[in-house]
C-alpha cells in the first residue's frame, strides 16, 4: 500500500495537475482556425471548383440490373458448343486437348475456348468462365 499523502503534498499536487490543465485550455484557440479565415478558405474551395468547372454534386443514372450475374450467359454456353474434350493431363502445369470442328489443340488455364476462358483443368473435365464445365468425352469418334 501506498504511503498517505500529507496535506502540502496534496495541495502541491493539484496546484501542479490545475495549471497544466489550464496551460492546455490556453493554448487551444491557436490551435483552431478562427471563424473568419475557416469561411475566407471555403471561399477559396468554391471558387476554385467552379473555375476547373466540378460538378457540385456527382449525379450516376440508376442502374437496371437484366440478368442473374450469377448465371453464366448464354454467349459463353454457346461459344463451347462443338467443343469436345478428348484428354486431360493432370500435374504442376495442366494441360488439355480439346477438339474444336475438327481441329485438336492443346489449352491451359488462362486460354481462351471462343469467347470462354478456361479456369481451372480437373481429371474429371474443364471449368470455364460463366460456370460451364466441360467434361471429359469417353466415346471415341
Amino acid at each position: 500500500m501506498l504511503p498517505a499523502l500529507l496535506d502540502d503534498e496534496r495541495r502541491r499536487l493539484v496546484r501542479v495537475a490545475l495549471m497544466m490543465c489550464a496551460a492546455s485550455l490556453s493554448i487551444l484557440p491557436m490551435t483552431v482556425p478562427s471563424s473568419d479565415r475557416a469561411r475566407a478558405d471555403a471561399r477559396r474551395a468554391r471558387a476554385l471548383t467552379r473555375e476547373l468547372g466540378v460538378p457540385g454534386r456527382l449525379t450516376f443514372p440508376p442502374m437496371a440490373v437484366t440478368r442473374d450475374p450469377f448465371e453464366p450467359d448464354a454467349t459463353d454456353r454457346e461459344a463451347v458448343v462443338g467443343v469436345v474434350l478428348r484428354a486431360v493431363v493432370t500435374g504442376a502445369q495442366p494441360r488439355a486437348l480439346v477438339e474444336i470442328a475438327g481441329v485438336a489443340r492443346v489449352v491451359r488455364v488462362g486460354d481462351r475456348i471462343g469467347r470462354a476462358t478456361v479456369v481451372s483443368i480437373q481429371a474429371t473435365g474443364l471449368a470455364l468462365s460463366g460456370g460451364i464445365e466441360l467434361p471429359v468425352t469417353t466415346v471415341r469418334p
